[in-house]
């Protein structure tokens, strides 16, 4: 179970890394969010493009914060027995193999889709170990003790 745990906190930590992957592919970002405002509004500004950037790097940073919140906080739960997180985790594994299949379909730098596949990984490798026999020993084992 420890080990469980312990890969919840390195996608919490992938989560973080890629809020900075994404802080440094800005240019990037910048270039396909000219491309597709100019591709609706060929007269937008130049400063409503930057706020448009600055607005989705914030967007993408708070997204970040939140992820790695959920990975700390089912890391948390599951680390203590509580066998509600272990189905939610499952839940939010899938929802997250989901978004990021999806984020494969669109245009977005190979720094960004490797993360997306790092953390596919961690999420299948975490519910391997949640599901182990010795996992779900020790999830009967963590309900039998009365809270204190």
């Amino acid at each position: 179970m420890d080990f469980a745990v312990r890969t919840m906190q390195a996608g919490a930590v992938l989560s973080v890394v890629s809020i900075i992957a994404g802080l440094l592919t800005r240019d990037s970002i910048r270039a396909r969010v000219t491309e597709q405002i100019r591709r609706t509004t060929p007269t937008a500004s130049t400063a409503e493009i930057d706020q448009a950037v600055v607005v989705g790097l914030v967007g993408m940073a708070i997204w970040g914060l939140f992820i790695a919140m959920l990975w700390l906080t089912m890391s948390w739960a599951n680390g203590r027995g509580a066998g509600w997180a272990r189905i939610m985790a499952t839940v939010l594994f899938v929802i997250g193999a989901f978004l990021a299949y999806g984020s494969y379909t669109q245009a977005a730098p190979a720094l960004t889709k490797a993360i997306e596949a790092l953390s596919v990984a961690i999420g299948a490798a975490t519910m391997y170990l949640l599901y182990r026999p010795e996992s779900s020993d020790y999830y009967r084992k963590m309900k039998a003790i009365p809270p204190a």
